[in-house]
C-alpha cells in the first residue's frame, strides 16, 4: 500500500488572491481586443435597418450579425450609436440569448460570452451582459445575472437578483481551472 503525501493546506487568504488573480485575469481578456480588429471594417447582415442621421442610431432587426475581424456580435436586435463622424460609441445586442465572441489575442484563447442583453461602451472600454450572462475563456467560466467589466479601471461586477419564483437570491457562479490546467494553455 502506497502512502499519499498529506495536502499542503492553502490559507483562506492565499486561496482569495489566487481567486481574484485569475477573475482579473479572465476579465481583463475580454474587452480588449486584437489590436488589428479596430482597423478592420464592421460588416452586419440583417433583415432590416432603420438609420437616423439626426441621432447617429442605427437598429438592425432580424438574427442580426455584426463582424469586426476577431469580433462577433450576435442578437435579434443590434443598435448602434454613432457620432457625426461616423465613430461607433455604444453598441447594445438584444436575444435569447445576444452571443459575443472575440480572441483578445494571438495568444490568448477566444471568449465566448452571451446574455439577454449586451451592452459596449466603447470609451470606456465597458461590456456588461445582463440577465442569463455566461462568459468563458478557455475553462474558465462565469454566470450571473448581470456580468460587467471596466477595462480601464481592470475591474468586474459579477452578481445575481432574486429568483422571481421564490424569492431567494440566486448566485454567482465562478469555475476557475487548476493551475496545471492554466500552464498548459499558456493562461496565468
Amino acid at each position: 500500500m502506497t502512502r499519499r503525501k498529506p495536502r499542503k493546506k492553502t490559507s483562506p487568504k492565499h486561496t482569495v488572491s489566487r481567486i481574484g488573480l485569475l477573475l482579473a485575469f479572465f476579465a481583463i481578456n475580454t474587452v480588449q481586443a486584437m489590436p488589428s480588429d479596430r482597423e478592420q471594417p464592421i460588416r452586419i447582415t440583417a433583415d432590416s435597418a432603420t438609420h437616423s442621421e439626426k441621432t447617429g442610431i442605427t437598429v438592425y432587426l432580424g438574427d442580426v450579425y455584426l463582424e469586426q475581424g476577431t469580433l462577433k456580435l450576435q442578437g435579434e436586435k443590434v443598435t448602434i450609436h454613432s457620432t457625426p463622424s461616423g465613430e461607433v460609441t455604444y453598441a447594445e445586442a438584444v436575444g435569447q440569448p445576444a452571443k459575443l465572441q472575440q480572441k483578445p489575442a494571438t495568444d490568448k484563447e477566444t471568449m465566448y460570452g452571451e446574455a439577454d442583453e449586451i451592452h459596449y461602451k466603447i470609451a470606456g472600454e465597458t461590456i456588461t451582459f445582463v440577465d442569463n450572462a455566461y462568459l468563458k475563456q478557455g475553462k474558465s467560466e462565469m454566470k450571473g445575472d448581470h456580468i460587467e467589466y471596466q477595462s480601464q479601471a481592470q475591474m468586474f461586477k459579477a452578481r445575481s437578483s432574486k429568483d422571481a419564483s421564490n424569492g431567494k437570491p440566486k448566485r454567482v457562479e465562478i469555475v476557475l481551472p487548476p493551475q496545471s490546467q492554466l500552464r498548459k494553455t499558456g493562461s496565468k
